[in-house]
């Protein structure tokens, strides 16, 4: 994942390293090795990174001290390949993935990073990522999470999509993606629309990549 500082760096978080990037002088500087790899990360809103290992022990990096600490609590579902995105006021939402059973999970967390805690929030409307039984060659199972600007999340999948409005904890659906469109790519725009563009329709085992969709809030 790639962010954008406040100073115009640009932090690189992969699953073994964290790098900066300074665009000035064009130099990209190790800031941490992950061991044990991580699964899943975000770099929250107070700064710190959140990192998930495959063992779903869960794990904060302070990236000016570089020090990390354990967290004591773990997902009350343990999952892989699941969504995360940051609220406005600084929780981490989690939604999807594959449970310890190899069952995708409905169930929503929330990461409280004062408190160090997690929280079940409700069952999302669909499955993300959305069960294949033979997945298409060459196309990745994508399903995406944008924060909008009213502070609603998106989450969209082939299944469906669907709006978690963190003031009332709760997921509604707002329908789908006019196909069972994988592969796709998602933006958001300053204005606050997002376009879903390309992907493939996995019922017609079709190329769309001329499909171009907007969801405007």
């Amino acid at each position: 994942m790639l962010y954008l500082l406040s100073d115009g760096t640009v932090l690189i978080v992969g699953s073994e390293i964290i790098m900066k990037y300074y665009p000035d002088i064009k130099k990209i500087e190790t800031v941490y090795n992950i061991v044990p790899p991580a699964e899943k990360s975000i770099l929250m809103k107070d700064g710190r990174v959140l990192l998930f290992d495959s063992d779903n022990n869960v794990r904060i990096l302070e990236l000016e001290t570089k020090f990390i600490k354990e967290v004591s609590k773990k997902l009350n579902i343990p999952r892989r390949e699941f969504l995360l995105t940051n609220l406005q006021d600084g929780k981490v939402l989690i939604v999807g993935g594959f449970d310890g059973e190899n069952t995708i999970t409905k169930k929503a967390e929330l990461f409280d990073p004062i408190n160090e805690t997690f929280e079940i929030v409700g069952e999302t409307n669909y499955e993300y990522p959305y069960p294949l039984n033979e997945p298409i060659a060459g196309i990745p199972l994508t399903s995406s999470i944008s924060s909008l600007k009213s502070g609603n999340i998106l989450i969209t999948g082939i299944s469906g999509c669907e709006i978690y409005d963190p003031l009332l904890r709760s997921f509604s659906s707002v329908g789908f993606l006019g196909a069972a469109t994988e592969g796709y790519q998602k933006v958001l725009t300053k204005s606050g629309v997002v376009f879903v563009v390309g992907g493939a329709d996995i019922l017609m085992d079709v190329s769309s990549k001329s499909n171009i969709l907007m969801y405007v809030e």
